[in-house]
């Protein structure tokens, strides 16, 4: 594959990576929102319930989509070996990080809001 090609692709991947990251760790802590959730009792059962289920496959997917992709782009592809494309890489993933990182406590608190109600 042709150089600039692989390095473009290693930026794409660290910016999607990152998103993909947070995305599967918000859902994570919905699943135990969601446990929390139901042992508090304070909201419907069938809401916290519908919100368990959708963070749960929320995590599932975007976690197997993280390993699908790295095995396929990293051990198939042999990509990440060259040190631009580790560069390439670590810089978008940096920028998804700044892009996403902003907006998790919103997101913390809106999943605490759905599953236990006000505090």
């Amino acid at each position: 594959m042709n150089n600039l090609a692989a390095v473009i692709i290693c930026a794409i991947w660290g910016m999607t990576a990152t998103i993909l990251f947070f995305k599967a760790w918000l859902a994570f802590l919905g699943v135990l929102a969601g446990m929390i959730g139901l042992a508090r009792g304070r909201n419907p059962r069938m809401t916290v319930l519908a919100h368990l289920y959708n963070s749960f496959t929320n995590c599932a997917f975007c976690s197997a989509i993280l390993v699908f992709i790295f095995v396929l782009l990293f051990r198939v592809g042999g990509m990440g070996r060259a040190p631009l494309e580790v560069a390439a890489f670590w810089i978008a993933a940096t920028v998804g990080l700044a892009v996403t990182l902003p907006a998790i406590p919103a997101k913390i608190d809106e999943l605490w809001t759905k599953t236990n109600g006000e505090d």
